[in-house]
């Protein structure tokens, strides 16, 4: 019986680097699909996908964050090249009021409004100047707007 449909299947990997999906795709009578490799894994993480396993730089993993909770957060964008590839996955610790914060820690935090995986570029008394990392500068906060600090880039 000839059949001209393929499927997906997907595994999940956990990984010392991360979590990654990975989408074997296979002809039904294990025949080569255009575009892909029977029984070869290929990286594919869709927007769906990619939402569910990983936090973003939003008001949702701020909330977790305060509540104590350590997170995977994914950043998109240049801002923090070379520091930070856009898509790279980052681990991020909650921090209180005993948390000591230097010039350079990447932070999440919200500045005017907005929420940003960026450095910590000055420090004077109690406020922080945020700057992505081709010197740009978002603004001064207070600690309390602080939200976490990267512990890992994975």
């Amino acid at each position: 019986m000839d059949c001209d449909f393929a499927y997906k299947s997907s595994i999940l990997f956990v990984h010392p680097i991360g979590v990654w999906l990975s989408w074997l795709e296979h002809s039904a009578d294990n025949r080569k699909v255009p575009g892909s490799n029977p029984g070869t894994p290929t990286i594919l993480l869709d927007d769906e996908r990619r939402n569910k396993l990983f936090d973003k730089e939003n008001v949702h993993t701020a909330n977790k964050l305060l509540k104590g909770e350590t997170c995977l957060i994914q950043g998109f964008g240049q801002s923090m090249t070379p520091i930070l590839k856009s898509g790279q996955v980052c681990e991020i610790s909650p921090i209180d009021d005993h948390s000591t914060l230097e010039k350079n820690d990447i932070v999440l935090c919200k500045v005017r409004g907005h929420y940003y995986l960026h450095l910590i570029s000055a420090i004077k008394g109690n406020q922080f100047q945020i700057s992505n990392n081709h010197k740009h500068v978002n603004g001064w906060i207070i600690k309390k707007n602080i939200y976490g600090k990267v512990t890992k880039i994975l």
